[in-house]
């Protein structure tokens, strides 16, 4: 028989306040994008770009950081249409992911592309950290916290 286990979790403005009886990391209340290219040329590319994008997430997520894939969450979020083409994309998957990043903590950012760029702008124009490479990411954070906490 399996268990499953009981979770409580309070919420606030601010995020996760109290998550009892979780496995949480003492930073899993940062919410992380990755940011990568998604669109290519053949079917091949794409899946290799999602193969990227997901190992990318479970990277952040090692780190005891969420992560979201913006255009991976997007994709299944309209998964009811028909498949997005290249006008849709940027009519429907570029705002999903430029909403998304107003609420994360920070981007990851593994790639380059129009969307990426995009993106990148967005957390920028926000004050928000965008790293290349995931200890950046976490040395942001700590600094900021250490500044903050300067009298």
């Amino acid at each position: 028989m399996t268990s499953i286990a009981k979770v409580s979790v309070r919420l606030s403005r601010e995020g996760v306040v109290d998550c009892a009886g979780a496995n949480l990391a003492p930073d899993a209340s940062k919410l992380v994008m990755v940011c990568g290219p998604f669109r290519a040329e053949s079917a091949t590319k794409i899946e290799e770009n999602v193969a990227r994008l997901r190992e990318a997430g479970a990277a952040v997520y090692a780190r005891g950081w969420m992560p979201i894939v913006g255009v991976l969450a997007a994709n299944a979020s309209f998964a009811g249409r028909a498949p997005i083409d290249a006008s849709e994309y940027d009519e429907l998957v570029m705002p999903f992911c430029l909403r998304v990043a107003t609420l994360c903590d920070g981007a990851y950012v593994i790639g380059e592309s129009a969307g990426v760029e995009a993106e990148i702008a967005r957390f920028r124009m926000l004050d928000k950290p965008v790293a290349r490479d995931l200890d950046q990411l976490g040395a942001i954070w700590t600094s900021r916290s250490a500044a903050s906490c300067e009298v």
